[in-house]
């Protein structure tokens, strides 16, 4: 298989059907972690279609989230299927702001240690398994 990179877009299989979803970030500082932005609920697009900015949200414990996290492995292996390409937009780069334990970092850059009452205001790192997330999208895009 080729190597993945950042702007690659790829299909999640869950509960009979297919999110398209595109790799925002490939971690260099933790290993095997991606972080993802969800395109489409089913992957009803053409080859040349071209996205907007407009990224899914996926309710996770009483917040909205807009990048998920996850292995490396479910590219590498194929279980998730790269289906094209699109480059980082600036929402995207945006996107890249996550905390690792108490600390900011855009991708793998360090910004800043966050004070514990900041912490709110800023998504964790924490990569779900490939079961968690078919629950999440089955339940996210229910009644499409």
């Amino acid at each position: 298989m080729e190597s993945v990179r950042c702007g690659d877009l790829f299909i999640i299989p869950y509960d009979g059907k297919e999110a398209v979803a595109k790799l925002i970030w490939l971690s260099e500082r933790i290993p095997n972690c991606i972080g993802f932005v969800l395109l489409s609920p089913e992957r009803q697009f053409m080859a040349n279609t071209e996205f907007g900015e407009d990224y899914h949200q996926i309710e996770m414990n009483g917040d909205f989230v807009t990048v998920l996290y996850s292995d490396l492995c479910y590219l590498q292996q194929g279980d998730w299927r790269v289906i094209g390409h699109l480059p980082l937009t600036d929402l995207d780069q945006h996107l890249l702001h996550h905390l690792v334990d108490d600390d900011l970092y855009e991708g793998d850059q360090f910004q800043a240690h966050i004070a514990v009452d900041q912490l709110h205001r800023y998504p964790a790192v924490e990569p779900q398994n490939v079961q968690a997330l078919e629950k999440w999208l089955s339940e996210a895009f229910e009644g499409f």
